[in-house]
């Protein structure tokens, strides 16, 4: 299921998103697990969002053009989360040109625990 992308700005990644939802009383780590193969002429960067926020570290670059074949990388990413509904998703954007992306996962990781 390869994607492209032309976009300069972050941008969703396609089918990369989920909703999770944390009971009342409680809070959670979160750990987000990327990863895909890209390929770019320039520059192509990925970075996670959880509801409106950025996910640290923050942005990622994740691949740079080398006049070659795809490669896979991966990223981690990590939040915390306090009651209520969130949406975390993977977001991508190129330097210039067309970026590509195929094979790709997010994986999230919720460490439950009491709100202090």
């Amino acid at each position: 299921n390869p994607i492209n992308t032309t976009s300069t700005s972050f941008v969703d990644l396609p089918n990369l998103a989920a909703t999770v939802t944390i009971p009342k009383g409680k809070v959670a780590d979160v750990l987000i697990l990327f990863s895909g193969m890209m390929n770019s002429p320039s520059a192509l960067y990925v970075r996670s969002v959880i509801g409106a926020a950025e996910a640290s570290p923050g942005p990622f670059q994740a691949f740079w053009g080398v006049n070659g074949g795809a490669t896979t990388q991966s990223a981690n990413f990590s939040g915390f989360l306090g009651e209520g509904t969130h949406t975390i998703k993977m977001q991508w954007r190129g330097l210039s040109g067309q970026q590509f992306m195929s094979t790709r996962n997010m994986i999230i990781l919720l460490n439950l625990r009491k709100a202090s």
